[in-house]
């Protein structure tokens, strides 16, 4: 083929547009298509996120002594909360039991609840300190941390960076926790407050089914825990020589989805560098 008839072939028309052209907004239309799914799933993943951590903490917040919800729902809202996708309502469990381990730890009621964006009872505020709190308000408490894939498993700490909130969504997990395990567990601490045990200050259980929960998209059951890494950014910041170590116990052979359904095909190659064989 001669360069004229290159050229001209290159040039060939289809309709009003060359073949090129019409090839080229095909490409920048698909990009674009492809953009705003991407777009619409993050936002959809991002408004999970917050309706999840919001909940958690309306429930810390607001649930009475006994651990239930504050407000009974009408019989409309029982109906309509089946359908709900990311808010689920919790009540807190054995709320005496782990308000008394708060107290074996020292843990000061209104410092907890502080963590979780409780104001302040000091009478003393004055009007610009009631503004402030208004202002931080509307800032979520909970920030996520991100999870570990098809578990379901997702991870919240407080902006103070004193808590975590690690979602419980298995079954199995949540129900050995509350019938076999909880019991020993607060027994143990009671007897040793100076464990090097993992600090468990609360339990969240969902009062009702939804759609959100049958689909995998809102965990049933959330854990709230020390956090013993707090302080490790400001170490750094400071320059402190003290070292930090992070350390999986479980067994290499433990079960993680991520690795271990399909030969890891279907997880990314970030998400299965979290796992501490690798």
């Amino acid at each position: 083929m001669t360069s004229y008839e290159f050229a001209a072939e290159s040039t060939r028309v289809i309709g009003d547009q060359p073949e090129y052209t019409r090839l080229l907004q095909f490409r920048q239309s698909h990009s674009k298509q492809e953009q705003e799914r991407n777009a619409a799933l993050l936002l959809s993943m991002t408004r999970r996120v917050t309706l999840i951590a919001r909940s958690i903490v309306y429930a810390i917040l607001t649930s009475l002594p006994n651990g239930n919800p504050a407000r009974k729902p009408s019989l409309l809202s029982k109906a309509f909360r089946l359908f709900r996708l990311f808010w689920l309502t919790f009540r807190l469990l054995r709320p005496d039991l782990f308000r008394a381990l708060r107290g074996v730890w020292e843990i000061k009621e209104q410092d907890y609840r502080a963590s979780f964006g409780a104001e302040s009872t000091d009478n003393s505020a004055n009007g610009s300190n009631r503004k402030q709190r208004k202002r931080d308000k509307k800032k979520d408490v909970l920030k996520a941390m991100g999870d570990m894939g098809y578990s379901g498993s997702t991870f919240f700490r407080t902006s103070d960076s004193a808590y975590l909130v690690k979602s419980v969504p298995r079954h199995f997990e949540h129900d050995f926790f509350k019938n076999e395990l909880l019991l020993p567990y607060a027994e143990y601490m009671q007897q040793n407050p100076a464990s090097l045990l993992v600090r468990i200050t609360d339990l969240l259980e969902r009062t009702h089914k939804s759609i959100g929960e049958f689909l995998g998209l809102a965990p049933s059951h959330h854990i709230v825990m020390e956090n013993i890494l707090c302080g490790q950014e400001n170490a750094s910041q400071e320059g402190s020589r003290q070292k930090w170590e992070s350390w999986d116990l479980k067994p290499m052979s433990f079960f993680y989805p991520e690795r271990d359904v399909a030969g890891g095909a279907l997880a990314t190659e970030a998400t299965k560098s979290k796992l501490p064989d690798n």
